[in-house]
């Protein structure tokens, strides 16, 4: 990504911009950079301004990207009508190239782009513009019968190549479970904090829908524990088994004194001994550690807890972890319902040591 930023001015001053915000997201000291970041936003802007007065310099590779960047830095500054308003100008820009999604349009350009759409979108509670759908059965159904579908129906985006899920290795069948959650876990964390309207319905069906999905997956017996490919996971039982957990723990927010966690930690322990001796090296460090943190959660006040915590444990060593910022910004880049019970997964990560 660096790379790719330092061949074009305006993309640079927005990458560092993104890169300063995340640095503080870490736990770094907003006001020991305040100066920098602003310099820094004002050249991307000024140069972004400068390109538009020009028709071929206005919808270059580097141009809509930075744009799109600034579009993602509305969204984490809490500007989401004015993410929505610029999002509207980059839409415009990516139309005079042509389509999104045609294989001409750089792949970072167009990962830019789809961040931009789907943080605009989960800020606002609207749906994404330039994401392709993937319409439910009742959906599709209601288009043939040439009835519009239910007001407030659920979006999913396709998986994207390039995208951060594929770079893991994982497959097509994963990378929607893992999509699914993330932008369920979105919708969710907006309706706790009653940005814009979020239809019950449709998260309920959403959250029902993700569960039939995970549930055909698991007890399909579709998925090989072993099979491993130069150490990129191909699509594994425990990957799904956690998913299984996440929707139940995080999304049907169900109490961890259920016995419903019983079968599901005693075999998600199980699976993963079974690989025990190839699994740091065979699987990506940050999928484990979603993975073993979520096996943790739902272990309390079981006997699965300390070995749970013990593999967490060398996991967060190998990641270089300490604050519970930075563990959650690890769980945030698989799915993670942020402010949901925040105290106890909290206080659940300092009593790790």
């Amino acid at each position: 990504m660096f790379a790719w930023a330092v061949s074009d001015a305006a993309l640079l001053h927005a990458t560092l911009i993104l890169t300063a915000k995340h640095w503080i997201s870490l736990g770094g000291s907003r006001r020991f950079i305040e100066s920098t970041l602003y310099q820094h936003k004002s050249e991307a802007i000024r140069l972004v301004n400068e390109r538009l007065a020009d028709p071929l310099a206005a919808v270059t590779d580097g141009t809509v990207s930075a744009v799109g960047i600034l579009v993602i830095l509305e969204c984490l500054e809490g500007s989401n009508e004015a993410a929505l308003v610029h999002l509207g100008g980059l839409e415009k820009m990516v139309h005079m190239r042509g389509d999104l999604h045609t294989p001409h349009m750089n792949g970072l350009a167009q990962r830019i782009i789809l961040l931009a759409d789907i943080h605009t979108a989960n800020a606002n509670n609207v749906k994404p513009r330039f994401q392709r759908i993937q319409e439910s059965p009742e959906d599709k159904e209601s288009n043939e019968n040439g009835t519009p579908p239910p007001s407030g129906a659920m979006v999913q985006p396709d998986p994207v190549i390039g995208s951060f899920y594929r770079e893991l290795g994982l497959d097509a069948p994963l990378i929607k479970m893992f999509t699914d959650l993330h932008w369920l876990s979105s919708m969710m964390s907006n309706s706790a904090r009653r940005r814009g309207a979020v239809n019950a319905n449709v998260l309920n069906r959403g959250i029902t829908e993700a569960e039939k999905y995970i549930d055909t997956m698991l007890r399909g017996g579709r998925l090989d524990n072993h099979q491993t490919t130069k150490g990129i996971v191909a699509g594994k039982a425990f990957v799904v088994l956690s998913g299984y957990i996440y929707l139940y723990l995080l999304l049907r927010r169900i109490e961890v004194s259920s016995r419903i966690y019983d079968w599901m930690v005693d075999l998600l322990k199980e699976d993963l001994k079974n690989i025990q001796h190839v699994m740091r090296k065979a699987y990506p460090p940050e999928l484990l550690f979603w993975i073993l943190f979520l096996g943790a959660s739902a272990s309390i006040g079981r006997r699965e807890l300390e070995w749970f915590k013990k593999e967490l444990l060398v996991g967060k060593e190998s990641l270089g972890l300490s604050a519970w910022s930075s563990a959650k910004a690890i769980l945030m880049k698989f799915s993670w319902v942020e402010g949901w019970n925040e105290e106890a997964s909290e206080r659940f990560w300092n009593e790790l040591n």
